[in-house]
């Protein structure tokens, strides 16, 4: 459903399971791995071009401006590229990165987003403003990016995410809530989107098929108690996910 990925780590775990214990990965060791993996013989002989670019979570204002480079690069070579900015940096009404960090994603990188994927407290940061509703959500999303993903929506009594365009429609898939999730359901929601879209699936499509999926893992990560996404277990629920409905909204 992918194809290739090119993963570089922002972030070193120090342990695993309930914590997120661990150390940023420097910039200089960032900036070594992507020249080891630019000059690499097998990718300069086959002029590999990026299709897209997703980033996630920032340690430092530094790593927010090399991803800023990476970005611009990518574009350059690839004006068709997909860049998705998952702005990962608090909710429940609270940052739980520095707010330097946070203010640098919001200045550098969500300008550059064709593609955004907020829950709906970093919409409300992002933003400035506090959507009251969906009309409200959905004009403050606009203001964002071309096409905006929201999480954690409340739709009483379920849960669900919206999507919107400011050249396309207004979609949204919900699901029955729980009581407790595990970390990592937002970036994994992110990742299978993008998928989706690169695969050349529809947004509405790729919306439904995401949030179909990663509510089947975490479904099965609830029942077994994990404390984390259990993504290698229940890996076929990426190519199966549980069919949810796509509603229009306004």
């Amino acid at each position: 459903m992918m194809g290739d990925v090119a993963a570089v780590k922002s972030v070193r775990p120090l342990n695993r399971f309930n914590s997120f214990i661990g150390a940023g990965n420097g910039v200089r060791n960032i900036i070594t791995l992507c020249g080891d993996v630019k000059n690499a013989p097998a990718i300069c002989a086959q002029d590999i071009t990026l299709n897209a670019v997703m980033s996630g979570y920032m340690p430092s204002t530094a790593h927010v401006e090399l991803m800023a480079e990476i970005i611009r690069e990518t574009k350059s070579k690839n004006p068709d590229a997909i860049i998705l900015v998952d702005p990962v940096m608090g909710d429940h009404g609270r940052l739980y990165i520095p707010e330097t960090v946070a203010q640098a994603i919001k200045d550098t990188l969500v300008p550059l987003a064709d593609s955004l994927t907020p829950n709906i407290w970093e919409l409300g940061y992002l933003s400035g403003q506090d959507p009251k509703g969906l009309e409200d959500l959905i004009e403050s999303a606009q203001t964002l990016a071309p096409q905006t993903l929201v999480t954690s929506v409340p739709f009483e009594p379920e849960i669900g995410a919206v999507l919107t365009e400011r050249a396309g429609g207004n979609y949204c898939v919900t699901h029955e809530k729980f009581k407790a999730v595990p970390h990592g359901g937002g970036d994994a929601l992110a990742a299978t989107f993008l998928a989706h879209r690169l695969s050349g699936e529809t947004p509405s499509h790729s919306l439904a098929r995401a949030v179909g999926s990663i509510f089947e893992i975490i479904s099965h990560a609830v029942e077994t108690d994990a404390g984390e996404m259990p993504l290698i277990r229940e890996q076929d629920a990426l190519v199966h996910p549980a069919p949810l409905e796509i509603r229009d909204l306004i």
